[in-house]
This record gives structure tokens, sequence and C-alpha cells, in this order.
């Protein structure tokens, strides 16, 4: 049982790093809501990179109940989601520019 609790709160601490490196986007994108402007953004990313930031972020799910959903293991989904919060934030930051 301790190790599980070890092994949870590594995750944590390493899931809080990794929020912590990530860019600050300004939003200031014309006179939209700043729930707009993210919703254009993800609106402009694939539909596999959509689905991916819907269940993690707006549904809730865990990187495991996804790997699940997919079909795929739990590193590829987490890669895939790097990937797809990467482009979003780049969308976004193109949105942002004049």
């Amino acid at each position: 049982m301790r190790s599980v609790a070890v092994d949870h709160a590594r995750k944590m601490a390493s899931q809080a790093r990794r929020i912590a490196e990530m860019p600050v986007v300004a939003i200031e994108y014309a006179d939209a809501q700043p729930d707009d402007w993210l919703e254009t953004g993800i609106g402009r990313l694939s539909e596999d990179e959509r689905h991916l930031i819907h269940l993690r972020y707006q549904q809730g799910w865990t990187v495991g109940e996804i790997a699940g959903k997919l079909g795929i293991g739990q590193e590829a989904t987490e890669s895939r989601l790097v990937r797809a919060r990467n482009r979003l934030r780049d969308i976004l930051r193109e949105l942002d520019t004049p």
C-alpha cells in the first residue's frame, strides 16, 4: 500500500512540474471572451486532437481511461496529449498576434 501512495505522490509531483513549466499565453484576442478565444483555438485542432483535449480537460478523464478507450498505451496517450497541448498553445499564440 505504501508503494502505491509513493507512486501516486510522484505522479502528482511530476504532473505539477509539467503544468508549472507550460508557458502562459496572454488572453487578448480582439474583443472576444476568453472562452471564445479558447474554443476558436480548439476548433482549429485536428479531430483527434480535439477529442483528446475534450476527454482529458472537459470530461476529466485520466490518461489511463483515455488509453483504454483508444486501445493504446498510457505513454502513447500522454505523448499525444503533449502534442495536442503544444499545437493548441501555438494556435492560441497565432490568434493573439495582430
